[in-house]
């Protein structure tokens, strides 16, 4: 069984249902509008694989994966500083930070 949903239904609860239901159904959950300037990078250029590694848009793999209590992943990026394409994703003066919006297991 497959099912489709606007992005209204991508709360908390929602997701973890989803996942804990993989096994019976994909879910396609369509991602809020993202919030990110015209021009750069947002979540879907970054790579999340299933070993719950990350990469960013310039290939640099992201360090220090830390659990939120609700299941969330977040990722640092490395190597920020000197990356050619730090314009289009930060314009902080540290490194680029990613935030999962699929709660996962470990």
């Amino acid at each position: 069984m497959s099912i489709c949903a606007d992005a209204g239904y991508a709360s908390d609860a929602d997701l973890e249902f989803a996942h804990a239901h993989r096994d019976q159904v994909d879910v396609l959950i369509a991602d809020p509008p993202s919030s990110c300037r015209e021009g750069q990078f947002s979540r879907h250029d970054f790579r999340v694989d299933d070993d719950f590694s990350a990469t960013c848009p310039a290939g640099l793999p992201m360090a220090d994966p830390t659990r939120f209590h609700d299941g969330r992943l977040r990722w640092k990026g490395t190597g920020c500083s000197a990356c050619e394409l730090r314009s289009r994703c930060t314009q902080g003066s540290s490194e680029r930070v990613l935030t999962s919006t699929v709660v996962r297991e470990a």
